[in-house]
């Protein structure tokens, strides 16, 4: 998906230009800090698992960040963004979008407020990096794709150590795990990919996000997760609106990516 190996200064050089664009940078760069403490202080739930659960869950993490990565090696070309900034999105995505996210649903009903608060926060990051550096809508979908990854694979690295009925159980556990990562696969990585690629375009184009396209995108983002988070309400006939929800975000990206890479 990179890489620009060559780049001296890491991936805290992306985090010191964000910090630098202004009010709006320093504000992200506190939040992240801010994220990822509380992301980080919820690991400490790894202690009531035990060492096998923790490995186990670590293991299925491994695992989930390898399948993400083959998908963006297949969709996405090559040098599209630099090594220092797929490191500060995934950090981004993983520690300090999780923690934020999960203090925001905290708030209210879950399922009402996490398609909103995760969307945008996810996306935060990805607008930083596009408005100091190129803006492309390439490295908006590589840029977003790798946040959203972050933020999947370390979300549900949480519920595996934190399994929904409370069992700490191996076979809880492994039930959590395969859940997570097989249903909805890659779903976070692909509704920032699309809202990523149209906020590099109308950035690209009109210098601004002040523009109906990427408002759009942001909605239909924020509409295909509430259609997945509310749909399991609705027992039988919300598996149907799952399936055909998760279907058309592949679409969508798809259909995203073909037309990002023939521009």
């Amino acid at each position: 998906m990179s890489t620009d190996i060559g780049t001296p200064e890491g991936p805290y050089s992306v985090w010191r230009r964000v910090a630098a664009s202004g009010a709006g940078g320093k504000v992200l760069a506190v939040l992240f800090f801010l994220g990822a403490a509380i992301s980080l202080v919820g690991l400490a739930d790894m202690a009531d698992v035990g060492m096998a659960g923790s490995a186990i869950a670590l293991v299925a993490a491994a695992v989930q960040a390898g399948l993400l990565c083959v998908v963006a090696r297949l969709s996405l070309p090559a040098g599209a963004v630099t090594r220092d900034e797929i490191i500060w999105m995934v950090l981004w995505g993983a520690f300090g979008a999780t923690g934020l996210a999960g203090v925001l649903n905290g708030l209210g009903p879950g399922a009402v407020i996490a398609p909103f608060a995760e969307e945008l926060i996810k996306l935060a990051a990805v607008i930083a990096v596009l408005v100091i550096g190129v803006r492309t809508p390439l490295r908006g979908l590589a840029l977003g794709f790798t946040a959203g990854a972050g933020f999947e694979v370390f979300e549900n690295l949480q519920y595996a150590i934190s399994p929904d009925d409370g069992g700490l159980g191996v076979a809880q556990e492994l039930t959590t795990i395969a859940s997570r990562m097989l249903v909805g696969f890659g779903f976070h990585a692909f509704t920032v990919a699309v809202t990523g690629a149209v906020a590099g375009y109308v950035l690209c184009r009109f210098n601004t996000l002040l523009r109906y396209e990427f408002a759009v995108a942001v909605l239909g983002a924020v509409v295909i997760h509430a259609v997945w988070d509310l749909a399991p309400s609705l027992e039988s006939i919300g598996y149907v609106l799952m399936v055909i929800d998760y279907v058309l975000l592949v679409a969508l990206f798809v259909v995203t990516v073909r037309r990002v890479r023939r521009a």
